[in-house]
């Protein structure tokens, strides 16, 4: 569970948006990495400039290498808290980017949930905090799984979406 001295405002996460008021009103974005930090900055900002979110994220740890605590089911939760706090139609989903079958169910899942999908992006990630030089190939695997292929797997998957809707071609 998320601690009380980590809870934030919906305010603390977003730019307010000026001059944009609604600019991303009507459209569908789905956020990968988006239980906290910088992923969970975006969906609130997309929330509060008029999107409807998708806030995607394993919510574990997914390699041995990191040395920082993952986001959790709580921290995701937490996010949707934030986002119901500005009145947003949003859904949180778990899903592993380094499985392409997983994602492409997804977007399978927001098309009929939301409709389709205008924006999407790729934020999820690891971070070693080791040289390459001082990787093992499991490290340095699990890094390229996540952070290349990852990325790579969640653009395969969503693309064909952005394209029916207009946009990503």
């Amino acid at each position: 569970m998320a601690s009380d001295q980590n809870k934030q405002t919906a305010a603390e996460h977003t730019w307010l948006g000026e001059g944009f008021a609604g600019l991303l009103r009507g459209k569908v974005a789905v956020v990968t990495g988006a239980a906290r930090g910088i992923g969970r900055a975006i969906v609130v900002d997309f929330a509060k400039n008029g999107a409807e979110v998708v806030a995607v994220d394993i919510a574990e740890r997914v390699s041995r290498i990191t040395e920082f605590e993952p986001a959790t089911k709580a921290d995701l939760e937490e996010t949707g808290k934030l986002l119901e706090g500005i009145g947003a139609k949003w859904s949180a989903k778990v899903a592993d980017i380094r499985k392409i079958d997983e994602l492409k169910a997804l977007e399978q899942e927001v098309e009929r949930e939301f409709g389709g999908v205008d924006i999407v992006v790729a934020n999820a990630g690891i971070q070693a905090f080791k040289s390459l030089l001082e990787m093992e190939d499991a490290d340095w695997n699990d890094i390229i799984d996540n952070n290349l292929n990852g990325t790579a797997n969640t653009v395969r998957a969503f693309a064909p979406a952005l394209v029916r809707r207009g946009g990503g071609g």
